[in-house]
């Protein structure tokens, strides 16, 4: 995406997927995956919060369909996840192909778009310290 910050989520995003697979495949069950999924759900929001940050500083034109993609995202994510925990009325192996299409295609879709914005606001987005302040993160007071 040229943000580096925003490089290094996604790669955490895809990582913390990536230890689904692993828990599922080892059958390591419920007391393995239930830590992957609170922290994979506490990391997409801190993910969210950081990307909609740069986007408003940024004055990005498309913020609140990107901001409702997340709002979403994070909607389906806490319904499967208490699908799990209450019930697992749930695969992982839905969770986890979910998350990786729904990551893949965001990124590859809606993120690039926002990334070809800054690169033409900011030549690389990297760059940037905006004029806005940054609010403070998810559960934290200003």
């Amino acid at each position: 995406m040229h943000d580096s910050v925003i490089d290094d989520q996604h790669r955490q995003l895809v990582a913390l997927i990536n230890d689904l697979y692993v828990a599922m495949a080892e059958g390591q069950g419920h007391t393995a995956v239930e830590p992957v999924l609170t922290r994979l759900t506490i990391y997409i929001r801190t993910h969210f919060w950081y990307e909609e940050n740069k986007m408003e500083r940024l004055d990005y034109p498309a913020t609140m369909q990107h901001k409702e993609d997340h709002r979403k995202l994070l909607q389906q994510v806490e319904l499967y996840v208490k699908g799990w925990s209450d019930h697992q009325s749930v695969s992982v192996l839905e969770i986890a192909t979910f998350l990786k299409y729904w990551l893949s295609n965001h990124i590859g879709q809606t993120d690039r778009a926002l990334a070809q914005y800054l690169t033409t606001q900011i030549g690389t987005a990297g760059s940037y310290t905006g004029s806005r302040r940054l609010r403070p993160g998810p559960g934290k007071s200003a």
